[in-house]
């Protein structure tokens, strides 16, 4: 029976001890934010309200912004990739014009050469007409003058 009343005492005691130190430790905290140095202010309902939706209309915008940034990076990625692709198109594209004015300048030689080649043909053309012509109005003088002749006999 001692025994119980003592074990009760000492759980009475200890749920003491707790309460105090419990007590303790929470002026602890408050007097540590008083000793701290920190100005201490005074806010009312109407301050506070408007700070709260000061506070919520710069968490939508700061949310705003970051769907933006999101989009924005996302755009910028797809620009990169077809900045990407047009430079390899505009490579492409530059080494076959390279080509087709290597092309262009060898047919324009081709035709050059060929545009001398018809004018030597048509020079050779023109006296073979005139030798020709030159045979014919010999041959004919000279039908001209046997017809003569032999009309004469």
């Amino acid at each position: 029976m001692y025994g119980i009343k003592c074990r009760h005492r000492l759980d009475a005691a200890l749920v003491g001890l707790c309460t105090l130190l419990l007590l303790y430790c929470c002026s602890g905290q408050a007097s540590a934010a008083a000793t701290t140095g920190e100005p201490m202010y005074m806010v009312s309902q109407s301050e506070m309200e408007r700070l709260s939706s000061n506070l919520m209309q710069l968490k939508n915008l700061n949310e705003k912004s970051q769907k933006e940034l999101k989009e924005l990076r996302k755009e910028l990625a797809t620009s990169k990739v077809e900045l990407t692709e047009a430079r390899t198109q505009s490579t492409e594209l530059m080494a076959e014009l390279s080509q087709l004015q290597a092309t262009s300048k060898k047919q324009e030689a081709s035709l050059m050469i060929a545009n001398e080649s018809l004018k030597k043909f048509g020079a050779e053309e023109k006296r073979t007409r005139l030798r020709i012509k030159a045979q014919r109005n010999t041959w004919e003088a000279v039908a001209a003058g046997l017809l003569v002749a032999w009309a004469a006999k």
